[in-house]
This record gives structure tokens, C-alpha cells and sequence, in this order.
């Protein structure tokens, strides 16, 4: 596929390439690249979210004061 795709287009296979195919060898919709890119996309950060609440935090979050000036009051 890559390299009949290689011959007609100058462009690099991507996802677009990879849906349509699997939508073609499956007997999907037209449309149904689309959603399996959207429902694949939100697994994968489900276990990303899952992954991070798993471990320690490891970003440092200083603290910090303000010490410029105090702003302007509104007129009441």
C-alpha cells in the first residue's frame, strides 16, 4: 500500500492512509475513519490520565508572593 501510494502521491503515508485502509478491508463507512480515530484517541488518553493519578507528582510548583505594588481601588 505504501508503495503504490508512493508512486501517485509525493505525500508520506500518515493516519488518514491507515484508517482509510482499515475502513476499506473491514466493509466500514466512509465515515467510520473518523470515529474509530476519535474513540482510539480518547482511550489512549484515559490511560494517559490513568498513568499520571498512578504516580507521585513530580512537578515542583513553587510558591510565590506578589510584592509589586497594590493595584488601584475601583472608585465606589
Amino acid at each position: 500500500v505504501v508503495a503504490t501510494t508512493a508512486r501517485h502521491a509525493p505525500l508520506h503515508a500518515n493516519i488518514d492512509l491507515a484508517l482509510a485502509v482499515l475502513s476499506v478491508a473491514c466493509g466500514m463507512a466512509a465515515e467510520a475513519g473518523e470515529t474509530v480515530f476519535a474513540v482510539s484517541r480518547t482511550a489512549g488518553w484515559i490511560a494517559h490520565a490513568l498513568e499520571e493519578y498512578g504516580e507521585r507528582p513530580l512537578r515542583i510548583r513553587p510558591s510565590g508572593q506578589y510584592a509589586g505594588p497594590r493595584p488601584p481601588q475601583p472608585i465606589p
